[in-house]
């Protein structure tokens, strides 16, 4: 005969006791911490609810310096205490930060400490790029002459004249295929009229996504001439190892770290137009020996590998999240 509730079996146990077994051993799984992730927006919106949310875990993904640069007047009085709630949120483990690239990374470390990840621009590195003689077909480009691709919108700390002087210092000019939407006033336009420039062609507009790869194809070499005082990293940059085209890029931090790792183009000194002619002249002559670069560049830069960093993130902090739970 089965006992009866609160009675005692053979075995010791109660039968309400044996029923609610399986309840208590499921109560006591420890139940996932959800994690938010932002992706830029304003990170003192999640800072302050990382502090009154401790049930939940944040990422949040940054694109520039916090807290950077001269403050006055009531800004300098608050960012002491500013900083004092980024160490605190940091500390408790319940938020980390992501950026994309290692400049930002040591700007942050600075005041989040190992709370910092570096994950990459992602790119598609499954798509079949179209060849050259295709895509100078589509474009209406001549089939023969060296082009360099200026890419991505106008903006006013791209040093277009140094970059024109530079190729009118090469035995054949190539020409200078401008692609972008003029966003301030360095327009390429004024730049080529500045320079005499005689071979340009310039495409004022915001580029659709299907286009992109047919503006990189048809390109020898990309240029990337920023001022000396750039200080982030660039789009295109990685775009050109999607599209595996080798560039010419001004020696800022980020871009010499970058083809100093990926041997995928060539460095010259910012607002030297014969530095500039020289990595061009190189360049032109020879673009096939950073193709291996580029592939390697391209591999890192796949949304396989970015996926993988963010999903161990996600891991780390729902582990986090199950090991204070149980504390």
């Amino acid at each position: 005969m089965s006992p009866k509730a609160g009675e005692t079996s053979a075995a010791g146990r109660g039968a309400d006791g044996a029923a609610r077994r399986p309840y208590q051993q499921q109560s006591q799984v420890v139940p996932s911490s959800p994690v938010l992730h932002f992706i830029g927006g304003s990170y003192w919106i999640v800072v302050l609810a990382t502090l009154w949310c401790k049930r939940v875990r944040f990422a949040y993904s940054l694109y520039d310096c916090m807290l950077s640069g001269q403050a006055t007047g009531l800004k300098a009085r608050l960012r002491p205490h500013l900083k004092n709630l980024l160490h605190r949120a940091a500390a408790t483990g319940r938020l980390e930060f992501t950026c994309e690239n290692e400049l930002l990374h040591e700007g942050i470390t600075a005041l989040v400490g190992p709370h910092v990840h570096v994950i990459p621009y992602a790119i598609d590195d499954t798509e079949a790029l179209p060849s050259r003689e295709e895509a100078r077909q589509r474009l209406g480009l001549p089939p023969h002459e060296k082009i360099i691709l200026f890419f991505g919108t106008h903006r006013r700390e791209k040093d277009y004249h140094t970059a024109l002087k530079g190729c009118l210092a090469l035995p054949q000019p190539p020409l200078a295929f401008f692609v972008g939407k003029v966003i301030s006033s360095n327009d390429p336009r004024q730049a080529v009229a500045d320079c005499g420039y005689p071979n340009a062609r310039i495409v004022n507009e915001f580029v659709p996504e299907e286009m992109t790869k047919y503006y990189f194809a048809a390109a020898d070499v990309v240029a990337l001439p920023y001022e000396a005082n750039f200080s982030r990293g660039s789009g295109v940059l990685i775009e050109c190892c999607r599209h595996l085209r080798p560039m010419i890029a001004s020696a800022t931090p980020y871009f010499s770290a970058f083809l100093f790792r990926y041997r995928c183009g060539v460095i010259y000194v910012s607002s030297d137009s014969a530095s500039f002619a020289l990595a061009a002249r190189s360049l032109l002559a020879d673009n096939i020996k950073y193709l291996a670069g580029l592939e390697q560049a391209r591999r890192d830069h796949s949304w396989n590998a970015a996926a993988n960093q963010y999903i161990e993130l996600y891991e780390s902090l729902r582990a986090a999240g199950k090991a204070s739970a149980t504390s």
